[in-house]
């Protein structure tokens, strides 16, 4: 599993697991985590489709929507399943937790599709 790691320098918080759209990883998911970050969280902005490609795939949405996106992600997507979203999600809090910057004590919460 890849992703991106955004916190507040020198601060614990709480972890939050940031799973993207469809379009996966691109900025403006980059700037939500950030602004999540700057309000406390330490984020993992998740890549759900590291199974088949790494890191962003796409410029922005109107690059995915324009682009053929929804054709590309169909065979990723394909590898979601109740077990396998479980998996990913108990991996990222797994790495989370080892994080010097997440406060294990305040927990690790969930935001996305």
């Amino acid at each position: 599993l890849d992703g991106e790691f955004f916190s507040a320098a020198g601060k614990k918080a709480p972890g939050l697991i940031l799973w993207p759209d469809i379009a996966g990883v691109r900025p403006a998911k980059r700037q939500m985590a950030q602004r999540l970050a700057e309000a406390g969280y330490a984020v993992l902005l998740a890549n759900p489709y590291y199974r088949d490609v790494k890191g962003q795939q796409f410029a922005d949405f109107a690059d995915f929507a324009g682009n053929g996106g929804w054709g590309k992600v169909t065979p990723w997507r394909g590898r979601f399943t109740p077990d396998t979203i479980i998996a990913d999600t108990r991996a990222a809090a797994a790495w989370l937790r080892e994080q010097a910057e997440v406060d294990t004590n305040r927990g690790i919460g969930v935001q996305g599709y």
